[in-house]
């Protein structure tokens, strides 16, 4: 399972300016068109790919080829709203364009769902009640 996030906006950047700025994080190597961070507290990789347009960038895809820990989603997801904020872009959805925020980066890239818990309803009643039912029937065998 991977993940992928585009970070974009209005203004696109000079790429001089994007490509000097990765190259001076560290824990960041280029190969080829790709920049490859690595988190090295759980040694997982994201891939950042700058979309050029002439001598602009309009925006970064961020791709994360495995499903991570909470902890290392926190940190990815703190490595994309920081690359957003410096370039004035926002986090949006690869496939669909909608916007993400923090929290839904984070739960993007620990691999929880990105269905807002208030939306649950009767559905989360229901969950519980097959959970309750699950239990019940393990105490029972």
């Amino acid at each position: 399972m991977s993940y992928r996030v585009k970070l974009t906006g209005a203004q696109p950047q000079p790429r001089a300016e994007v490509e000097s700025f990765l190259q001076r994080l560290p824990d960041m190597r280029r190969d080829a068109d790709v920049y490859l961070y690595t988190d090295a507290e759980e040694d997982v990789g994201i891939e950042v790919r700058i979309e050029v347009e002439g001598e602009n960038a309009r925006g970064l895809e961020v791709h994360v080829p495995i499903r991570v820990s909470e902890a290392a989603g926190e940190r990815a997801a703190s490595f994309c709203a920081g690359l957003a904020q410096r370039f004035g872009w926002e986090a949006k959805d690869a496939a669909t364009g909608a916007p993400l925020s923090s929290a839904d980066l984070q739960r993007r890239f620990s691999g929880g769902s990105l269905v807002p818990a208030k939306t649950g309803g009767c559905l989360s009643v229901i969950l519980l009640i097959f959970a309750a039912g699950q239990g019940a029937l393990d105490l029972l065998r």
